[in-house]
Parts: structure tokens; C-alpha cells; sequence
């Protein structure tokens, strides 16, 4: 996956002024989940691709 993230982030013209962040929410067997919203919301915010 970190492949494609890289790939797209060199082909896409990235804001210098931004940054990446997503909500992280523990599951009830006590694993992290990434909130999609947020890190969509995110990405397109950062580098206009969702």
C-alpha cells in the first residue's frame, strides 16, 4: 500500500502548507481502526485526490 501512497503523493501536486492527519478510533478487542472520512477528507485536502 505505502507503493501506491508514495506513487500518487510524487505524481500529485502536493500543498506545502498542509499536512496529513485521520481520526484513529480503538475497536473493542483493542485494535486501531482509521476513521474513512476523515482520512479521505484529508487526502483530498491535501493532495486533491480521495
Amino acid at each position: 500500500m505505502s507503493v501506491y501512497f508514495n506513487e500518487a503523493l510524487s505524481k500529485a501536486a502536493v500543498r506545502d502548507d498542509g499536512y496529513l492527519s485521520a481520526w484513529l478510533s480503538k475497536g473493542n478487542d483493542g485494535t486501531w481502526m482509521v476513521d474513512d472520512t476523515s482520512l479521505r477528507e484529508t487526502l483530498t485536502y491535501l493532495v486533491g485526490a480521495a
